[in-house]
C-alpha cells in the first residue's frame, strides 16, 4: 500500500484536509482509531465536502470504496486519509475521486469529495481522520486537536524524523 522515498532531515507540516472542527482521536467513537491502532493524528468534523492534500506527494493508495486516501509524503512519511467512520458500508457512494494512485500532487489539491448529507443520513460518522501510521522511524507532533481548523491552512501535526 505505501512505499517510501526518503529525503533526510525533512519535517512536514500537514495541513487540514478539510475545514471544520478538529477532534483528538481518543474522543472518536471508533476503538481503532481512539486507540490509535491505525496511527498517530486527529479527526475533523467536516463543514464542506471536498478533500484536499494536506502536504506534497505522492498517492499510493485510494480503497476500492473511495473512502480512504494514502500518500507518501515529500520526507517519505506516509499518511492516511480516512473519511467517515464505518463509511465502507457504503461501497463508494457519495464519494467522488478526484485523483488517481501515482499523481504527484501538492497541498491543497483537491483529492475527493463526498455527499456530507448523505453520510450523516446513513447514520454514520463523516470524521475525516488523517492520520500518520505507526513507524518507527518518524516522529510525529500534533500541533492541532481541537478548536476550529481551516482546509490548506491550519498545521494539524508534524512529522519528522526520528
Amino acid at each position: 500500500m505505501f512505499f517510501s522515498k526518503k529525503k533526510k532531515g525533512n519535517v512536514v507540516e500537514i495541513l487540514a484536509p478539510v475545514d471544520g472542527d478538529a477532534v483528538p482521536l481518543e474522543d472518536v467513537r471508533d476503538q481503532v482509531i481512539a486507540q490509535g491502532l491505525m496511527g498517530e493524528g486527529i479527526a475533523i468534523d467536516p463543514i464542506n465536502e471536498t478533500v484536499f492534500a494536506p502536504c506534497e506527494g505522492e498517492i499510493t493508495h485510494i480503497s476500492e470504496q473511495e473512502h480512504v486516501i494514502g500518500m507518501c509524503c515529500e520526507n517519505g512519511s506516509n499518511i492516511l486519509i480516512h473519511v467517515g467512520i464505518n463509511t465502507g458500508e457504503l461501497h463508494g457512494e457519495g464519494f467522488e475521486i478526484l485523483t488517481r494512485v501515482n499523481d504527484y500532487v501538492y497541498a491543497g489539491t483537491p483529492l475527493l469529495s463526498f455527499d456530507l448529507d448523505y453520510i450523516k443520513e446513513k447514520g454514520l460518522c463523516p470524521y475525516v481522520i488523517t492520520v500518520s501510521p505507526k513507524n518507527e522511524s518518524y516522529d510525529v507532533s500534533i500541533e492541532l486537536d481541537h478548536g476550529e481548523v481551516q482546509a490548506n491552512e491550519s498545521v494539524i501535526f508534524t512529522i519528522d524524523e526520528a
